[in-house]
C-alpha cells in the first residue's frame, strides 16, 4: 500500500513557491517593494491602521531605505572635493 506523505511549501507575498520558509522568507525581503505595486488607498489606509500587517512593514521597510538613500546622498555631498594640484 502506498504511504501518504505532506509536504510543506511556502508561497511568498506574489505567489512564488517555495520549498523552504527560509527561501521564501529571503525573496520576500529582497522583493518587498513589489508589495507596495497598485495599492489602493484603502488598503493603504488598512496598512497605517495596522490591519495588513505585511503592507504595514513594505511601507516601513520602503522609509527606512528611502531615509538611508537620503542620508548617504547628504554625507557625499558633504565630502570635501580635492582641489587638483596647479
Amino acid at each position: 500500500m502506498p504511504e501518504k506523505i505532506t509536504v510543506e511549501r511556502y508561497k511568498a507575498f506574489d505567489g512564488k513557491v517555495f520549498d523552504l520558509r527560509k527561501d521564501a522568507e529571503a525573496h520576500e525581503a529582497a522583493h518587498f517593494h513589489l508589495m507596495l505595486c497598485d495599492l489602493s488607498a484603502e488598503q493603504v489606509q488598512e496598512a497605517l491602521d495596522l490591519k495588513r500587517e505585511p503592507i504595514a512593514g513594505a511601507i516601513e521597510r520602503a522609509a527606512l531605505e528611502i531615509k538611508r538613500a537620503r542620508r548617504a546622498k547628504a554625507e557625499a555631498a558633504q565630502e570635501p572635493h580635492p582641489q587638483p594640484d596647479p
